[in-house]
């Protein structure tokens, strides 16, 4: 084959990997001008709720703190059990009270935490 041929081939490959990443990048582009669309107005939708949700008072907790790392280990340990004997309770009660609505057996140690509460 002549020599000029090599060299319109090369030239022609060239030009379609060229026009292929021109197209990958064009895509690429466009896809991620699109994500960018929708975070915006994501984020938009998102400040909204958050300053309806501001404007509600009664939803909002007054809960006074101290910052935990002046808390004593003793105290902090008894605040951690007292907190995770109540969490027991209530999902205890919880599990009792859609036992019962769905009329499903009941555990015997939620009947009791139950009896102990006085829920039943």
């Amino acid at each position: 084959m002549p020599w000029w041929f090599w060299m319109l081939l090369t030239g022609a490959l060239a030009a379609v990997s060229l026009a292929v990443v021109g197209f990958l990048l064009y895509s690429i582009v466009k896809k991620g001008l699109n994500v960018m669309g929708s975070v915006e107005q994501w984020a938009t939708d998102y400040s909204e709720k958050m300053e309806q949700a501001q404007q509600v008072s009664y939803l909002t907790v007054e809960k006074t703190s101290k910052p935990a790392i002046f808390t004593p280990l003793n105290e902090a340990v008894s605040d951690y059990e007292l907190g995770k004997k109540e969490r027991k309770i209530d999902r205890a009660t919880r599990r009792y009270q859609r036992r019962q609505t769905l009329g499903q057996p009941q555990r015997v140690d939620d009947i009791r935490i139950n009896a102990q509460k006085g829920a039943l």
